[in-house]
This record gives structure tokens, sequence and C-alpha cells, in this order.
């Protein structure tokens, strides 16, 4: 029971930012990220920090579809995963405009999960 009441206060705490950051005009996936992060990265290892963050992007995605399933999951993917999601989707925005900004050739994105994977990984 004080689990699920931490739980549930933890996504409310959530949601309460992100409605006043909403209001701000604030990209919320950018108050997970250190400005600046890759300023110094060359192309390579833009490259390959954008195939990471993006397979992580990936891996977070599925995980977060696959508990939104259960009866609970939407909390539980909200308080287990939602921040390193928007870590994630920080990581790759800024990725690519350090790429743009040092004139990187374009890496191919990858690829996301075909949905039939997520529903056959359910678990009851």
């Amino acid at each position: 029971m004080h689990r699920q009441l931490r739980i549930t206060g933890q996504v409310g705490c959530a949601a309460l930012i992100a409605s006043l950051i909403g209001g701000c005009g604030i990209n919320s996936e950018e108050l997970f990220v250190k400005p600046g992060t890759y300023e110094y990265y060359d192309c390579a290892s833009i490259a390959k920090a954008q195939k990471a963050a993006e397979a992580n992007e990936v891996r977070l995605r599925e995980l977060i579809a696959r508990a939104e399933q259960e009866p609970i999951g939407v909390l539980v993917a909200a308080a287990a995963y939602r921040t390193q999601y928007l870590t994630a989707k920080g990581q790759i925005r800024q990725l690519e405009d350090a790429a743009q900004q040092k004139n990187c050739p374009a890496t191919e994105p990858t690829p996301a999960a075909p949905p039939s994977t997520v529903a056959k990984s359910k678990h009851r």
C-alpha cells in the first residue's frame, strides 16, 4: 500500500511539473540532458552516440508499451521509464543539433521494433 502511494505521488509530481513546463513553452526533453554535452564530440563520436541513444529510446518505448498493457501499467511505465525515455529523446535531439552544427553526414535512424514484437511479449 505504501509503495502504491509513493508511485502515485511520483506520477502526480511528474504530471504537475510537466503541466507547469508545458505552459512555459519549454520542451520537457531538454530538462533531462545537460546543455552542451556533445559540443566537443567529432562526427564519428556523434554518430556512435546517436546509435546508442536511438537504441535506448527504442528499448524504453517497448518497455513502456509492454507495461501499459497491464491494468496499473500506465503508472508503472510513468514511474519506472518516463524519465529515462525523456532523457534518451533529449540526447537524440542534442546529438542531431550537434551533428547539424558540425555538418556531419546524416546517420541512419535505428528502426523501431515491429508492433508484433511488443504484443507477443505480453506477460500475464
